[in-house]
Order: structure tokens, then C-alpha cells, then sequence
């Protein structure tokens, strides 16, 4: 029998979670965060501990774009854990449907094989799916082994941000989150997309034991920044800023080899480098792809990502609806694009 995340069960669940090596978007972390960052979530996990089971999702209310359940908003996967059978999948999707939920968006990936299995039960109840996506993941080994396994544009890369004089500081201050944030909203005001609130990282920042970020710096101008969300042997490479008129320092290259030392050097396993366009549709995408596959070889992880809906969607329009949203968004002014940026991406999902 399914049991839902409450206050009266929580001890139960939270034993299931130190049981399990699990990514941190199945864990009550993950909706400790959201909840205490935006007011318009609520997370809905239900568990089953005698099997290991858990289904992790947030609830997003919006008045503008219509309530949905998302499993998991503002990250690449979550829904189901790989301990997931048949009739425990069917269990959720019933209550789900029973709360009168018509908006159900389930992202997963084929990181496990037996999510195959929970992937034709999503498709037999109704759920269609849309296959746009992949995730690159990094084996994580020895720090030396790593390095003679990359390919010479790596290497390169990362030696010609340290021949630049480079440096990289360890984000362990407010003070430092913030310069990292700075960053972080010009990128996404350029990208035509609206950014968290700096209250979320602040509550991310504050979960020690499962935030870790780097700034880079040329003397004392920031370069770039890179932050990471993990939880047992899982890191996910989540949020990064770009001087874009510093580029050419290969600050990134810097950022990313120091995230994956830091992984090696703290029993990590796996570097996930998140989601990218499988046919990029534009340069921008294309560069996305190409820097995240030059870090991987033939034994890593090229997944296939998978977004199951239960709301008949066309992925052209939305596609379209998304562009011209973009266009907008770059033109608006910085103090516009701050104050309202948080609202809309707490209600998107």
C-alpha cells in the first residue's frame, strides 16, 4: 500500500531516503527547497518502504498557465525511482487522477533499464511521450585516470585556462553566491528566460551537505561560475554563469574539470551534465552539445531524456510559444526582468 509524505510519516520516509542512493530530486531535500522558496509549490511524494519505492513530484499552481503536477520542475528528471514496479506506478497514477489532477507531466530517463518498464505503464495509462531530449553523464574515476582519458580538446582547453591565469574559489560565502548570481541573471535575461530568485539558491546554499559551487576568477574579475546539486553518488552540474566577453579564458573548461575533481575526491560516481537538444536547432544548442560530449567517453552515458504528459500537447507550438516568449524577454529592461523573472519560472515548473 502507497503511503503520501506527511508530517504524521515523514520519520518512515526519512529512513527510506538514508536507505536509498538516490539524486537529490527524490529526496525531501529537494522539496524542502522549493517549498520554503516559492509559495506556489507543493511537493507530492508517496513511498513505499517494505519495496523501496518512491514517486517524487511537485504541485505548481498558477492562475496564468493552469495548475499541473510536475515531476520534477526546474530539473531535468525525477517521478519514479528504478525500485519502482508495475502496480505501485498504477497505485499513484490512480490518486493522482483522483485529485482531479488533468495536467501531469512525469520527466525520466533511461539511465536504468527497469525504467523501460515504468515507461510502457505511463504509455498504457494514457501519458504520451516526447523524446527531444538526452543527459550526458560522466563516469566518475580517478582524478589522473580522468585526465589521460579525455580528449586532447579537453585537455587543452582546461590548460590553456590555467596558462591564462585562472583561478577558482570555492563558493562557501553569501558573498559569494551572490557574485555568482549576478552572472547567473545577466545569462539568463541574454538567453530570454526567467531566473530563479535568489532566495532559492540561499535555501540551496544553506542544505550544506548537498550544495557545492566554484567561482572563476581573471585577477579580480569574475570569469564564470558553477554550481552542482548532489546527493549520495549523484551530482547534477545544475546552474552555471558566463562572462560572455571572457570566453575566450576558458573559464568554463576550468569550472567543470574542478567540479569533477571535487566529485572524485568526495566517493561521487556520477557527473551528470544535464540535458541538452539531441538535433540542436540552433548554434547556441549545438555549442551546448558539443562542450558536454567532449568530456565523455564510449564508456559514459548518452541517456535518452523522456517527458511523459497526460495533456495532448504539440511539441511545434510550444516550441513556437517558447521562441516568441524569448524575443520578448531579452528586450525587456534588467529591473523588469529581476522582479518578475521569479514569478513566472515558480509557475511555469
Amino acid at each position: 500500500m502507497i503511503e503520501e509524505l506527511n508530517i504524521q510519516n515523514e520519520t518512515s520516509f526519512f529512513g527510506l531516503e538514508n536507505l536509498l542512493e538516490m539524486p537529490i530530486q527524490f529526496t525531501s531535500i529537494w522539496k524542502k527547497i522549493l517549498e520554503k522558496t516559492y509559495g506556489n509549490v507543493k511537493g507530492i511524494y508517496f513511498f513505499e518502504k517494505n519495496k523501496k519505492e518512491i514517486f517524487a513530484s511537485t504541485l505548481v499552481t498558477s492562475s496564468f498557465f493552469g495548475n499541473k503536477l510536475v515531476a520534477q520542475p526546474f530539473i531535468d528528471f525525477g517521478g519514479f525511482n528504478s525500485e519502482c514496479d508495475e502496480a505501485f506506478v498504477k497505485a499513484v497514477l490512480k490518486n493522482l487522477r483522483e485529485r482531479s489532477l488533468k495536467n501531469i507531466v512525469i520527466k525520466m530517463n533511461d539511465f536504468v533499464r527497469a525504467n523501460k518498464k515504468i515507461f510502457k505503464v505511463l504509455e498504457e495509462e494514457g501519458f504520451a511521450k516526447m523524446e527531444d531530449k538526452n543527459q550526458i553523464v560522466l563516469k566518475i574515476k580517478d582524478e589522473l585516470e580522468m585526465w589521460e582519458n579525455f580528449k586532447r580538446v579537453t585537455r587543452k582547453g582546461i590548460k590553456k585556462a590555467l596558462k591564462n591565469g585562472l583561478q577558482v574559489k570555492e563558493i562557501t560565502s553569501l558573498d559569494e553566491l551572490k557574485k555568482f548570481y549576478g552572472l547567473y541573471l545577466e545569462n539568463q535575461r541574454s538567453f530570454g528566460s526567467p531566473q530563479h530568485s535568489f532566495k532559492f539558491f540561499e535555501n540551496w546554499f544553506m542544505e550544506e551537505t548537498h550544495f557545492v559551487g566554484f567561482n572563476c576568477y581573471l585577477e579580480n574579475k569574475l570569469v564564470g561560475s558553477l554550481l552542482g546539486f548532489y546527493n549520495g553518488p549523484f551530482l547534477y552540474a545544475a546552474f552555471q554563469g558566463l562572462d560572455r566577453n571572457l570566453q575566450k579564458y576558458q573559464g568554463n573548461d576550468l569550472l567543470h574539470w574542478e567540479l569533477i575533481k571535487w566529485c572524485s575526491h568526495h566517493g561521487i560516481k556520477y557527473f551528470d551534465f544535464g540535458e541538452c537538444e539531441t538535433s540542436p536547432s540552433s548554434n547556441h544548442a549545438r555549442g551546448i552539445l558539443d562542450f558536454k560530449m567532449k568530456w565523455v567517453g564510449e564508456e559514459d552515458f548518452v541517456l535518452q531524456k523522456y517527458v511523459f504528459s497526460s495533456k495532448e500537447e504539440r511539441i511545434s507550438e510550444r516550441k513556437n510559444s517558447l521562441k516568441k516568449f524569448r524575443l520578448v524577454w531579452k528586450c525587456l529592461p534588467m529591473f523588469v526582468t529581476k522582479f518578475v523573472g521569479p514569478k513566472i519560472i515558480s509557475q511555469l515548473g
